[in-house]
């Protein structure tokens, strides 16, 4: 979709998204994402599963 702030943020949420776990995330998506209801986990390293195996724990 390209660069379209807010795009993903709502895509997720109609997809009943509730968290993102990610290397990083500005500030301004940050907020858009939280106002969506959706937890923003940062500062994730390695592969995914292993990021989200360190999110479960």
């Amino acid at each position: 979709p390209g660069h379209r702030p807010g795009f993903l943020p709502n895509f997720l949420s109609d997809q009943g998204v509730n968290v993102i776990i990610s290397g990083g995330v500005g500030g301004g998506a940050i907020e858009i994402f939280e106002e969506k209801g959706i937890e923003v986990v940062t500062g994730a390293r390695g592969s995914a599963d292993d990021a989200a195996n360190s999110y479960l724990k």
